[in-house]
């Protein structure tokens, strides 16, 4: 009976540590895909950067202006979903999650670029 008892005490702790561990995967896939999003929004700002359009007259170098003041703005509001990545960031690293080193990576990566753009 006593070895029915501790298998099934071995059982739970094994269980528990399970879904924990899933728990901990689960939470860094979601920080990998905000990255992911991050680095698609960066490869569009990019694109736009690069253009060597300077405009032929008034209304393309008007509508470019209006393009550039949309694209500060929006750097603008990355910015908060960048600092709030950060510090996810370094929560993993404090706790020491099993992911940290391609986490704390990716993030460096996409800051990189992103502070570049700034």
């Amino acid at each position: 009976m006593a070895d029915i008892t501790k298998s099934w005490k071995d059982l739970k702790e094994a269980s528990a540590n399970k879904r924990q561990r899933l728990a901990d995967a689960f939470e860094a896939l979601q920080f990998v895909r905000s990255v992911e999003e991050l680095e698609v929004w960066i490869d569009e700002m990019e694109g736009l950067l690069s253009s060597e359009d300077h405009g032929r007259d008034l209304a393309s170098v008007a509508n470019l202006l209006r393009r550039h003041t949309a694209l500060e703005n929006d750097l603008v509001t990355r910015g908060t979903d960048v600092e709030q990545l950060k510090s996810q960031a370094q929560m993993f690293e404090k706790a020491d999650h099993f992911m940290k080193n391609e986490i704390v990576d990716r993030f460096h990566n996409a800051m990189k670029r992103y502070v570049s753009l700034v």
